[in-house]
């Protein structure tokens, strides 16, 4: 049985406009700091919350733990980390394989653009009845596009 080497990989046709590359980047550090806000605050709260059961300290200490784990869970639920980290995510997937296709030929630009579009309507759809997503994340590429 014989194997012959891969076929060198097809070159680069383009390069992302600097615009979508920098919002797929910020997606890709708030999907980072969503998820590990979602983790230290979840551990960091069941931790404070066995050491305040367990009366590590005592009575003075077990509530100051208990306060502790009132804020880690109070900040979980009032932030809502673990949904902000799945739309950025996401949305960072779906930027991902556009530019890829599009650096590699299979996608026009006008393609890419509605890729930007789908990412930013993932992000979207729920944080604008809220109010709470970043607007720059929103308005990056359109502001990139008014500066020229």
């Amino acid at each position: 049985m014989s194997f012959e080497p891969a076929s060198e990989p097809t070159k680069k046709a383009r390069t992302v406009p600097p615009e979508i590359d920098k919002l797929h980047k910020l997606y890709v550090s708030y999907f980072r700091v969503a998820r590990t806000l979602h983790y230290v605050s979840g551990v960091s709260g069941l931790t404070f919350s066995l050491m305040a059961t367990s009366g590590f300290g005592g009575n003075e200490a077990s509530r100051a733990w208990a306060l502790g784990a009132g804020v880690c869970f109070g900040a979980m639920g009032f932030i809502d980390p673990n949904s902000r980290y799945k739309k950025c995510v996401k949305a960072a997937r779906i930027l991902n394989i556009a530019i890829l296709r599009y650096e590699y030929g299979e996608l026009s630009q006008t393609e890419l653009i509605s890729a930007v579009e789908h990412a930013e309507n993932v992000v979207t759809e729920m944080e604008e009845m809220e109010g709470s997503f970043p607007r720059e994340a929103t308005n990056a590429v359109g502001n990139e596009r008014n500066k020229k």
